[in-house]
């Protein structure tokens, strides 16, 4: 039965026109498509489109399109980890920024650090993107951080923004209304490794992102919500234009660069894939990063040195954060590997400033469905087989040459998504599910094959 079902589906098939058979053959490699992104089976199609992402924003990191003004220079995000604490605690009291030589340290310890950078420089914005979930029984010093953050919001005129963890990890509301006073609450979460939602609402009450929020502080003007209402795709850089204050390793940062450097590094972030090929580490950010024995030392050396935080902090937003593994803020970026989270957001902001409403867009399954259709009738017509002297053939007879026209056109769709990337701002689509579907769409193409050459026997019989 079910083999003269399939040669029924032959038969009919053959029969068919040139025209309906390519028509056929797109309608149905589009639905599989569809179907796959659809139904995301065993999380695949999600995986494989954040995957895709992750390499497309790699591979064109270096041709990040800046505006023409920078705006990394007053970006400026200082970190506190164990090194740091260990290094400042050598100091003698009385000369330290901190009292506390592990973490968490006090609340008065956070208060000292805001105090220190706001006396010495005018910095526009603190986001402090460390979640105090509750007030601690063991550290009687909170009044004294609020206290802190009422000077500096009232008398420094500095804007501040603390973390409150996702919508749904709300922070406790006895310490959220404390530091709301004098700071904004702003909400700590991103959608997947790559995009992020600039706004939620919560409570009758619309809750920013810290990017969001940041730029709309430096532009001194109410932002229209409706043109941030998608999700960012955070496009990460690998460029930097001056020398990074700590994790350089004794290496100078790459200038920004020509096209040719650019196109270096970007083959040399596609050569990754290779097994063989070992690549360095990268440690230059987008971003000035300064951890919290820099500016101890900076502090320490007196008028030079307060001098240097000055020229730092002046006009600058600041992201304060802790980099401790066990606080599992962590966050994965194409060009630097696993970083601490404050780099998103960072990463975000840049974003929001170079491009302004313009940012790069998660468009969603229309955006991947549409592009899939493009690339599967491309295919389609690759797999155009017609009869000729009683055999088939795809662009020619020979093998070889339907297999490098499948690879030219896989190749032909990654630049055309590429290129949709860079100019229009949109999320790179899903290239890992495309070619996952060739092998399919290659297997009908057998199944049809196999319809011809029984249709040419029994021709040759007769």
């Amino acid at each position: 039965m079910l083999n003269k079902t399939k040669d029924s589906l032959c038969f009919y098939w053959t029969a068919l026109p040139f025209w309906g058979r390519l028509l056929g053959r797109s309608i149905i490699f589009v639905f599989l498509g569809v179907l796959a992104m659809e139904f995301n089976p065993l999380g695949l199609t999600e995986t494989a489109d954040e995957k895709s992402e992750e390499e497309v924003s790699k591979i064109l990191s270096p041709f990040y399109p800046f505006s023409d003004e920078r705006h990394d220079e007053k970006i400026v995000i200082l970190l506190i980890n164990d090194s740091a604490l260990d290094l400042v605690s050598q100091l003698p009291e009385p000369m330290r920024i901190t009292y506390a030589n592990e973490w968490p340290i006090l609340y008065k310890d956070h208060a000292n650090v805001l105090k220190t950078i706001a006396s010495n420089s005018d910095p526009k914005q603190i986001f402090i993107d460390i979640e105090f979930q509750k007030i601690r029984n063991t550290d009687d010093t909170f009044n004294y951080l609020t206290r802190t953050l009422k000077a500096l919001n009232q008398k420094k005129e500095i804007k501040i923004l603390h973390a409150t963890g996702s919508i749904k990890e709300h922070i406790d509301d006895e310490i959220n209304n404390q530091l709301s006073i004098y700071s904004t609450p702003v909400f700590n979460a991103w959608s997947n490794k790559n995009e992020m939602p600039l706004y939620k609402k919560f409570k009758d009450k619309y809750i920013y992102s810290p990017a969001l929020k940041m730029y709309e502080n430096l532009n001194t003007y109410d932002t229209t919500l409706t043109n941030f209402n998608e999700n960012m795709f955070v496009f990460w850089s690998d460029n930097f234009n001056k020398r990074l204050y700590s994790q350089t390793l004794g290496k100078e940062c790459e200038d920004r660069s020509s096209f040719f450097n650019n196109l270096k590094r970007s083959t040399i972030y596609f050569a990754e894939y290779l097994p063989w090929f070992q690549a360095e580490s990268r440690y230059c950010y987008a971003q000035r990063v300064i951890y919290l024995d820099e500016l101890q030392k900076m502090l320490n050396k007196g008028a030079v040195g307060k001098e240097k935080i000055k020229t730092i902090f002046d006009d600058a937003t600041i992201l304060y954060a802790a980099d401790y593994i066990a606080l599992g803020d962590k966050v994965y970026s194409p060009v630097h590997g696993t970083i601490p989270g404050v780099f998103y957001h960072a990463m975000a902001l840049e974003n929001l400033l170079d491009f302004k409403g313009n940012y790069f867009r998660s468009l969603g399954k229309v955006y991947d469905y549409s592009l899939w259709a493009i690339f599967a009738i491309a295919l389609a017509f690759i797999m155009a087989t017609k009869e000729k002297n009683n055999s088939s053939y795809i662009l020619g007879e020979l093998k070889a040459s339907r297999k490098l026209a499948v690879i030219l056109l896989l190749l032909a769709y990654i630049i055309f998504i590429a290129v949709l990337t860079v100019l229009y701002h949109v999320a790179p689509a899903n290239i890992i599910n495309a070619i996952g579907l060739i092998p399919l769409a290659w297997l009908l193409f057998k199944i049809e094959e196999d319809c011809y050459q029984k249709k040419c026997l029994k021709k040759d019989k007769e």
